[in-house]
């Protein structure tokens, strides 16, 4: 007996085609289940504070409330129909309070890498704010990236494996990068997202042009993706919302590509070269690091990143329990 299924052919002996089909069958519909099998991957927001992280991921979500501070550390989860019909979800951990609670940031990679989940973070930077922008970034990066460094320490398989994929995936895109040699790869996929160009606009061309050319230099050497968005404006509100989406489901990433300082910067991962960007001579990663740091800070010294008043959230009129606030006040009492 000879029969087509698909586009394969079986051979199969005629005293046994009820079997042979059944089997044929079951093979297929687990080859199918494979296909259609849902995803689940972890996005860690972090950055600037007061930077509009949770109103770009409530756009993203499609959640109508008014957005409120990050106290230290929120998560909301969302899902989304992925190319084969199925719903994927991905963990959003958004953290609060600039740099104060990076301290947290090796467990939400970890976590998931360790389940063998896909992992992302995005990099929300205030362009409003060059004199915090850089302190702010490069502490957030050297938290990532020694995290990334420990977990490659306690678990080389792994590690070895996701970074070789990575690796061929960006020579596969880019085999004649002129500056291949000078991209720190990461086993997990990098977003800087440059918020608040409503003001940034704004800003003395000069100005613009040394914050678009640091930030489009730190995307490409740690292989990160960089898009300016805002809040305010339809245009950059949709962009904000496309990136999140193909950041949180790696589907649909934003089609604009634009490395000019006079508009906002839509730059996909190796897509920039050094020499167009023109900020820095160096040709090794490490001189690189530290000539671009040296550039930044010479036009925009560093501050101290300014600390607010956070609303206490059990004195809002949404988390009242009169019990359970009477206790909580007697025990204040007590206390002082």
């Amino acid at each position: 007996m000879h029969i087509r299924v698909m586009t394969e052919e079986y051979d199969l002996p005629s005293n046994d085609k009820f079997e042979a089909l059944r089997d044929l069958a079951v093979v297929r519909a687990k080859q199918n289940e494979e296909k259609v099998k849902s995803l689940t991957r972890t996005l860690v927001l972090c950055g600037s504070t007061q930077v509009g992280k949770t109103t770009m991921l409530n756009h993203l979500l499609d959640r109508n409330v008014p957005a409120r501070p990050t106290l230290a550390l929120e998560y909301s989860f969302g899902r989304k129909l992925n190319r084969d019909g199925v719903k994927d979800t991905c963990n959003f951990w958004e953290l609060g309070g600039g740099t104060t609670f990076s301290a947290v940031i090796p467990q939400l990679i970890y976590s998931p890498l360790n389940e063998r989940r896909v992992v992302s973070v995005a990099f929300i930077l205030d362009l409003s704010k060059p004199s915090q922008l850089w302190q702010t970034f490069d502490k957030l990066i050297k938290v990532v990236s020694s995290s990334l460094k420990q977990y490659g320490e306690e678990n080389p398989d792994h590690f070895n494996s996701l970074y070789a994929k990575r690796m061929s995936k960006f020579l596969s895109d880019h085999p004649n990068h002129p500056d291949k040699d000078c991209i720190e790869i990461s086993i997990i996929r990098l977003h800087i997202i440059g918020a608040k160009y409503d003001e940034f606009q704004n800003f003395d061309p000069e100005k613009r042009k040394v914050i678009c050319r640091t930030l489009r230099t730190a995307a490409l050497i740690y292989g990160s993706s960089l898009h300016f968005t805002s809040t305010t404006e339809n245009a950059l509100i949709k962009r904000g919302k496309e990136v999140l989406h193909y950041a949180g489901f790696e589907f649909s990433s934003p089609s604009t590509i634009n490395t000019d300082h006079n508009a906002p910067l839509s730059i996909p991962p190796g897509y920039d070269t050094l020499k167009d960007i023109g900020a820095v001579s160096s040709r090794s990663l490490i001189a690189i690091k530290t000539e671009l740091e040296r550039y930044f800070t010479s036009h925009f010294p560093q501050v101290e990143e300014e600390s607010s008043e956070i609303e206490d959230p059990s004195a809002h009129a949404s988390f009242k329990e009169p019990q359970l606030d009477f206790i909580l006040k007697r025990k204040r009492r007590e206390i002082i």
